[in-house]
C-alpha cells in the first residue's frame, strides 16, 4: 500500500518524468486511403546521363552486339530459305526434265507408219487362213519327224549358201572386218563343215552376223517407208521389201535349186520359210493368244525386232529411224455463221 502510494504520486508530481512523457505523447492517425488508380499508376524516372560519356560506352557495346545478333540472325533465316526454296526449285527441274524426258519418249514411234493398214489386215487374214491350213500342218510334220540336231543342220546349211549376199552387204557398207569374217566363215563350213551343214567356224571364233541390203540402204538414208504385209511372205516395209529382192537375187542357190530355197529357209534370218515357221511357231502362237489386236501387236513386234538388228548395225540408223513422225497439219477452224 505503501509503495503504490508513492508511485501514483510520482507520476502526479509537476517535474516527473514519466508525468512529462504522458503529457507529450500525441494521438495516432490513420493513413489516408490511396485510390487505386493512382496506387498503380507507372513512375517515370527521368536519369540524367553524364557528359563526358563514359557511361554510353556499355549501351553501345550492347547495341553494337544487338546488331551483329540480328545480322547473324538475318544470315542463318537468309541461308535456311534459300535452301529450302533451292531445294523445291531443284526437285521443280528435274521433275520437269523427267516430264520432258517422258514426253520425248511417249513421241517415239511405235511402229513404221501404216497408211496401208485396211489392205494389210485383209493381207494378214489371207496369210492366217494358209497358214492354218498349209504351212502350219507341213511345219509340224516336218518338226515332228526331222530330230533337233537335223534341223539345225538344214538351218546352217541354207544359211551358210547366204553367205555371198551377206559379202556383198559387207562391202557396201564399208564393214570391211565383217566382210573378211563372212569369208572365214563361207570357207570353214563348205570345206570343213561337210558344205555348210555343221558350223565349226562359230567354235573358233567366227561369229555369224546378219547383212542385208534393207540395212545398206538405212545406212544411206532410205527411209523405212510403209509398213506391209505380203501376201505368203509376211510382214516387211517398202525398203525391206526392195532389199529382199536383191538378196535373193544375191543368192547363188537360187539359180541353182530354183525356188526351193525361199520355201525351205528364210532369207536373211526373216519371217518366212518353212523352218523359221517350225522354229518360230510357238512364239506366234503365244503372240496371238496373248493380244488383243493381233494386227497391231504383230506389226509392234516386227517394229522392235528390225530395230534391234538395225541398232546393231549403225545406232546412227535407229536415231533417224526413232525420230517422231511430224504431226499432221489440222485445218483452221472455220468462224461460226
Amino acid at each position: 500500500m505503501v509503495v503504490a502510494g508513492l508511485v501514483a504520486a510520482l507520476v502526479t508530481a509537476p517535474g516527473c518524468a514519466l508525468a512529462s512523457a504522458r503529457s507529450s505523447v500525441r494521438p495516432v492517425t490513420a493513413p489516408p486511403i490511396v485510390p487505386t488508380e493512382q496506387a498503380f499508376a507507372p513512375v517515370t524516372h527521368e536519369i540524367e546521363l553524364p557528359a563526358d560519356g563514359s557511361s554510353g560506352a556499355p549501351a553501345e557495346a550492347d547495341a553494337a552486339s544487338a546488331g551483329r545478333s540480328t545480322e547473324v540472325a538475318t544470315a542463318t533465316t537468309t541461308g535456311t530459305s534459300g535452301d529450302q526454296t533451292a531445294a523445291p526449285a531443284a526437285a521443280a527441274g528435274s521433275r520437269t526434265a523427267d516430264d520432258e524426258l517422258e514426253l520425248e519418249l511417249d513421241d517415239r514411234p511405235t511402229s513404221f507408219p501404216d497408211p496401208f493398214e485396211s489392205v494389210n489386215r485383209k493381207t494378214l487374214s489371207l496369210n492366217q487362213t494358209v497358214d492354218r491350213w498349209v504351212v502350219e500342218p507341213v511345219a509340224d510334220a516336218y518338226g515332228a519327224a526331222m530330230p533337233d540336231l537335223a534341223k539345225k543342220s538344214v538351218r546352217d546349211f541354207l544359211a551358210n549358201l547366204e553367205s555371198p549376199a551377206i559379202l556383198v552387204n559387207d562391202i557396201l557398207q564399208g564393214e570391211m572386218h565383217n566382210a573378211a569374217v563372212t569369208v572365214g566363215r563361207f570357207a570353214v563350213n563348205t570345206l570343213i563343215g561337210c558344205a555348210g551343214f555343221f558350223d565349226p567356224a562359230t567354235s573358233l571364233g567366227l561369229e555369224r552376223h546378219s547383212a542385208d541390203f534393207g540395212q545398206t540402204l538405212a545406212r544411206t538414208g532410205f527411209g523405212s517407208g510403209p509398213f506391209l504385209i505380203v501376201p505368203l511372205l509376211g510382214p516387211t516395209t517398202v525398203r525391206d521389201g526392195l532389199g529382199t529382192i536383191v538378196d535373193i537375187a544375191l543368192q547363188p542357190a537360187i539359180y541353182l535349186l530354183g525356188p526351193a530355197p525361199l520355201v525351205v529357209a528364210s532369207v536373211q534370218e526373216g519371217t518366212v520359210g518353212l523352218t523359221m515357221r517350225e522354229k518360230h511357231g510357238e512364239d506366234l502362237k503365244r503372240l496371238e493368244q496373248a493380244s488383243l489386236d493381233y494386227y497391231a501387236a504383230l506389226r509392234s513386234a516386227y517394229y522392235q525386232d528390225r530395230m534391234a538388228k538395225l541398232a546393231d548395225d549403225d545406232d546412227r540408223v535407229v536415231s533417224r529411224e526413232a525420230e517422231p513422225s511430224p504431226p499432221a497439219p489440222t485445218a483452221a477452224a472455220e468462224p461460226a455463221t
